[in-house]
């Protein structure tokens, strides 16, 4: 997840994170900013969470 958005940020280009295969067209930054931005804002939450929820798992594990 976090590589698609360091990639969206390079390429100035990054397909929206949503279901529909017909809505999964390529934003860009300059036509449409708001939803360049939630979708970067999208990847970036889940490629975190993503990392961040077995540090914690793992460390609420052994402090039982």
């Amino acid at each position: 997840m976090l590589l698609i958005a360091v990639s969206g940020v390079e390429n100035g280009e990054i397909r929206p994170p949503l279901k529909s295969a017909s809505q999964r067209r390529p934003i860009l930054p300059s036509e449409e900013p708001a939803m360049f931005w939630f979708s970067l804002g999208m990847y970036s939450v889940l490629g975190v969470g993503v990392l961040t929820l077995p540090v914690w798992s793992t460390r609420a594990a052994l402090d039982e």
